[in-house]
């Protein structure tokens, strides 16, 4: 039995320490920073700057080939909208990438 309460103890000790690191994350993340990094990643993607090597895009065509609104993907590269998982994978198959690649990009919290 004292077995059993030291690990539930430290069960516990670890639930909580997990919801005050996710409280803290939560509170430090910036939103606004993230939506333009991920846009810029994507403009990079769209004109051939990663993962498509030379592969350039314009919006309407990105447009054509997915489905998306060239307003919204504009918008979305500038961080001022946030895509829904759908219409992550439109741009992904019509950039001939996979949805991993898309959503795979390096977030600096500090610039």
């Amino acid at each position: 039995m004292g077995k059993y309460n030291k690990e539930y103890f430290v069960f516990k000790l670890y639930y909580k320490f997990f919801h005050v690191f996710i409280l803290f994350w939560l509170m430090e993340f910036d939103e606004g920073k993230f939506s333009i990094a991920f846009g810029q990643h994507l403009k990079d993607i769209r004109e051939g700057k990663k993962v498509r090597s030379g592969k350039k895009i314009s919006l309407r065509r990105l447009d054509q080939l997915s489905g998306v609104d060239h307003s919204h993907i504009h918008k979305m590269e500038k961080g001022l909208s946030s895509p829904s998982l759908v219409t992550l994978k439109a741009l992904a198959d019509a950039m001939e990438v996979t949805l991993a690649e898309l959503v795979t990009f390096n977030y600096d919290e500090t610039t």
